[in-house]
């Protein structure tokens, strides 16, 4: 079954690829019948976070457009092309959380995190997206960004937690947890767009597309 939509005739005019091996943004675009080319970036994430004190949100941004400048740049070919690039953290009282990478990491982010939530600070999951349009050499670029709100579990235990990261689940993913996954345990709601929260906000990235092609 295919949806019948303008968008589907323009993309077929291009080469999409997904600067990203996350299986949940491929999966996330295939739900509607987006099917990429990966293309993993090497762009290293490191930038300097005190250098975005109080700008945060470009922290993101500018993670995101480094990750598709590298795959941009890797390509050889003369095709039309379409780069999808992302980059998902969360964010409260100014701190970025990213992928914590082993449990010691992952049960001090989620405690940090309800600890932030109870001194009445918002957990904000930020996604920044890059778009990128080769169509004869000429080159257009887009980004645009997502927040949501998610909120935690009153009296969750640091039990629960340890029990939690012990799943290693949210090992690779920004905050460590996984919302779409065992994670959904640890929170009582969410503001704004669930797939924001898996890593896509899919809703808005078809708005995008629809304007910029």
């Amino acid at each position: 079954m295919k949806f019948n939509h303008p968008l589907y005739n323009k993309l077929d005019k291009y080469k999409f690829i997904l600067c990203s091996s996350s299986p949940r943004r491929l999966e996330l675009l295939k739900q509607i019948g987006i099917n990429p080319i990966i293309k993993k970036s090497n762009f290293p994430e490191n930038l300097n976070k005190l250098e975005y004190k109080g700008n945060e949100i470009q922290y993101v941004i500018d993670t995101s457009y480094g990750k598709l400048d590298d795959v941009y740049n890797s390509i050889e070919e003369s095709t039309n092309i379409i780069l999808l690039s992302a980059d998902t953290v969360i964010i409260s009282n100014g701190e970025i959380f990213e992928k914590p990478g082993n449990y010691e990491n992952n049960v001090k982010m989620l405690k940090k995190l309800c600890y932030l939530q109870n001194e009445g600070y918002k957990i904000k999951i930020v996604t920044c997206c890059t778009l990128l349009k080769r169509e004869d050499n000429k080159v257009s670029i887009k980004k645009f960004q997502c927040i949501s709100e998610i909120e935690m579990i009153e009296g969750i235990s640091n039990k629960d937690i340890e029990n939690y990261c012990k799943s290693e689940e949210g090992f690779e993913v920004a905050g460590g947890f996984k919302i779409q996954g065992f994670g959904s345990i640890l929170f009582k709601g969410i503001k704004g767009d669930y797939y924001n929260c898996v890593g896509l906000p899919i809703s808005m990235l078809f708005e995008e597309l629809c304007s910029f092609l």
